[in-house]
């Protein structure tokens, strides 16, 4: 028995929904995000010199050299001011909260943004109408049969 088409279709669609792009960033890069206001992006380059859109979407993660204790965080503004130039002071977007991270003490950065692809969600509109269909579709010729 072979699977069906809808089948295959539910297992591409249900493997593609939670797709994450993530960048590896020198500690040092992010002073380039002084000024950083939501919703406007800023654009900062990744260790391999890609260019990287933060905005209030994208999730920052810092991780510690000597504890490895880690901060994830989306930010709604960020600033690096003059008198402290290896310290970020930024507010978080999900409750505004103010954090201050020291970049010397910073080993990695990581940014990390979810998407969902358009065709991906297209494809998942039309799963659910072809399941939807198929169900009532099923339900309907298992009704006229046992009526018959």
């Amino acid at each position: 028995m072979s699977p069906s088409p809808l089948a295959l279709l539910l297992l591409l669609t249900s493997t593609c929904m939670g797709c994450y792009s993530t960048w590896d960033i020198a500690p040092s890069e992010l002073k380039a995000l002084d000024g950083y206001r939501a919703p406007l992006g800023r654009m900062i380059r990744d260790k391999s010199g890609a260019a990287v859109r933060v905005d209030a979407s994208t999730e920052l993660r810092f991780r510690a050299f000597t504890t490895k204790e880690e901060l994830h965080a989306r930010f709604d503004s960020i600033d690096v001011p003059t008198d402290r130039p290896a310290q970020l002071f930024g507010v978080l977007h999900e409750d505004g909260r103010q954090v201050w991270v020291d970049l010397r003490q910073i080993g990695d950065v990581t940014a990390r943004r979810g998407f969902v692809n358009i065709v991906t969600g297209v494809l998942s509109g039309a799963v659910a109408a072809a399941a939807l269909t198929e169900g009532i579709t099923d339900l309907g010729v298992r009704s006229a049969l046992s009526d018959h």
